[in-house]
């Protein structure tokens, strides 16, 4: 089977993105250019990850749960998960571990 995707996406959640890159934007998107299968890996947060599978569901385009995670060294990993669940689950554990700095 082949299928197109992007295992990297960012939603306005994360600092590089911009604000109209929503979930709903993204996805539609993803569905015009082709793609078949998407990831939403923000930074540090996987709180946009719920919106973009209802907006997979109804355009027809596969949402893998993910996260980009950025360790105390700056050192960024993309994350994938096997449900929204467990990528919610580990927001939260990443999030209760994050310096107490303002976000741009």
């Amino acid at each position: 089977m082949e299928a197109f995707c992007d295992l990297h996406i960012h939603t306005c959640l994360s600092p590089c993105a911009s604000d109209d890159m929503t979930p709903w934007n993204i996805v539609g998107i993803a569905k015009l250019k082709g793609l078949d299968i998407i990831a939403i890996t923000d930074h540090n947060s996987a709180l946009n990850t719920p919106q973009a599978m209802l907006a997979g569901e109804a355009c027809g385009v596969a949402v893998v749960p993910g996260m980009e995670v950025t360790s105390r060294e700056e050192v960024h990993m993309l994350a994938y998960f096997p449900s929204i669940e467990a990528d919610l689950a580990f927001g939260e554990a990443v999030y209760a571990h994050l310096p107490d700095i303002r976000n741009r």
